[in-house]
């Protein structure tokens, strides 16, 4: 049986008095991680006063996420960063998240997403009828926030194109991206008043009152359809702990969280798609054969391999989540170490997808890497965007869903060419966000 160690036995970055490595952790974004690496797969730091590990070895994240699941919570981080939708399902921990869970799952079953199909290709058709409108470069990272706001909305509220909504929703998010960028003021509370608090608490009071209308306007409407909210309020009517609040809350969960995401996705796999012409030329080829002139069904999705590779690929290299964080809570050994209760635990999806003891040529955009084998022979946790075990992300068959029929409809319809040299830096706020607009010339096929 291995040794334990203690947990101050664990690689230690080195930081400075009272600060710790927040300066370095702030300051260095996605570089951060990779500055730990000499260290090891586990490396403990600080926030000021607050002990934290960065663990990078796929069988420990496998530890965190799967096999000890239970000892690790959502910890005071998430729950301060996600304190807008208290009772949501991302951020509660024990059994009230087991009834979260229990209760949303079936909407995210094949069975029952596969009604959503028909909605997301006519939400597609009418933005590429709009883009077809509009000359020169476009910003298309707002195109896809767009896109996928508008399949959000149709598909979790039951109404459809909105852009006054759409626009309010779409200010209130960056406002709330804002608030947790790379600055001090995200180990703040959300009640100190700093401007980026201030912002931040207008936000989302703005999204609270824009979620409550929409709900209003769902009720106004007397017939029942597949979407997430006549599921809520059939629970609502159900079950007593399923209250008005959990439903706003698990709105807003599904608001901020499923409609960033996505649109972050589709907009880097434009990007290498737009930069990587040959793989856009091997896809249409398969797009031809699968669809031929059809806008692609619930059926066809799993016949689209290629873009199945393709997608994990562009998840691989830009994760919209590049780190997602637990906290121990109790004592805990993880690998060889013992960790006590109140550790922070950060697993970096940004710099394990890129570990080159993995991928050969890590850097580079290869979808045709992901065969079969090649996915059976990498550890189970190498390749992490949807999160993993219990609580690995309930929307991630929604989500491909949804791209896949994006990219396949816009693919054969418009060509994509960058309008800059390169990609616009990142930055690592909740998800990973371009710092300027990602903008391309899109022209007719």
């Amino acid at each position: 049986m291995a040794t334990s160690r203690s947990y101050d036995e664990i690689p230690r970055r080195e930081g400075v008095p009272v600060l710790g490595n927040a300066h370095q952790f702030f300051n260095e974004g996605l570089s951060f991680y990779e500055n730990c690496e000499p260290l090891g797969d586990v490396v403990s730091f600080s926030l000021m006063n607050s002990p934290a590990l960065v663990v990078a070895d796929p069988e420990l994240v496998k530890q965190v996420l799967v096999e000890k699941n239970e000892k690790f919570g959502k910890g005071q981080f998430i729950k301060d960063s996600f304190g807008h939708a208290a009772e949501g399902v991302f951020v509660v921990d024990g059994e009230t998240w087991e009834q979260r869970r229990s209760l949303l799952q079936p909407s995210f079953r094949p069975n029952h997403i596969k009604k959503y199909a028909e909605q997301i290709v006519a939400v597609v058709d009418r933005m590429a009828d709009r883009m077809a409108r509009q000359s020169g470069p476009v910003e298309l990272d707002y195109v896809m926030n767009d896109l996928a706001l508008s399949v959000l909305t149709s598909t979790l509220f039951g109404v459809e194109d909105d852009h006054e909504t759409k626009e309010r929703i779409h200010d209130a998010v960056e406002a709330i991206q804002l608030r947790f960028g790379a600055s001090y003021n995200t180990l703040l509370p959300p009640w100190v008043p700093t401007l980026r608090n201030l912002k931040y608490r207008r936000s989302l009071s703005d999204l609270h009152d824009i979620t409550d209308q929409l709900i209003e306007r769902r009720l106004a409407d007397d017939e029942e359809g597949p979407d997430l909210l006549s599921v809520l309020l059939e629970a609502r009517d159900e079950n007593d702990h399923v209250t008005d609040e959990v439903i706003r809350d698990e709105l807003l969960t599904f608001t901020l969280a499923g409609h960033d995401t996505t649109s972050l996705a589709m907009t880097y796999t434009w990007h290498l798609l737009a930069t990587h012409p040959d793989k856009m030329e091997t896809l249409l080829a398969e797009l031809d054969e699968v669809l031929g002139g059809d806008p692609p069904s619930f059926r066809d999705i799993s016949k689209l391999e290629y873009l199945d590779r393709v997608i994990q690929e562009a998840l691989r290299l830009f994760p919209p989540i590049t780190q997602l964080f637990r906290e121990t809570e109790t004592d805990v050994r993880l690998g060889e170490y013992y960790v006590p209760e109140g550790v922070t635990v950060t697993m970096p999806q940004w710099s394990i997808h890129r570990d080159g003891r993995y991928y050969d040529d890590p850097e580079t955009f290869r979808p045709e890497r992901w065969t079969d084998d090649f996915a059976d022979e990498i550890p189970e946790y190498a390749h992490f965007p949807f999160g993993g075990g219990p609580r690995h992300c309930i929307g991630m068959r929604f989500a491909m869903m949804e791209m896949k029929i994006a990219i396949s409809m816009l693919a054969r319809r418009f060509r994509f060419e960058p309008a800059y040299d390169s990609l616009p830096e990142v930055d690592i706020a909740l998800t990973l966000q371009p710092k300027d607009s990602v903008e391309m010339h899109v022209e007719p096929r």
